[in-house]
């Protein structure tokens, strides 16, 4: 599954290249996001990341914004 994912993001970073794009992962802090954004890094990719706060879980959810 994680080479599938590399293979995929491989030819997505070619294209943001090609055509000089920039990359912005919108994240939650929960362990999904944390699992994309240390998937992006190990790609060495250059990404600005997004925090989004819901609120959906108190007080975790401000932790999540704090990190």
């Amino acid at each position: 599954m994680e080479l599938k994912f590399f293979n995929h993001w491989k030819t997505i970073n070619q294209q943001i290249n090609q055509q000089d794009l920039d990359l912005f992962i919108a994240v939650s802090g929960g362990v999904d996001s944390m699992v994309l954004i240390h998937l992006l890094h190990n790609l060495h990719l250059k990404f600005t990341i997004l925090h989004c706060n819901f609120q959906l879980r108190g007080v975790e959810s401000d932790d999540d914004a704090n990190f």
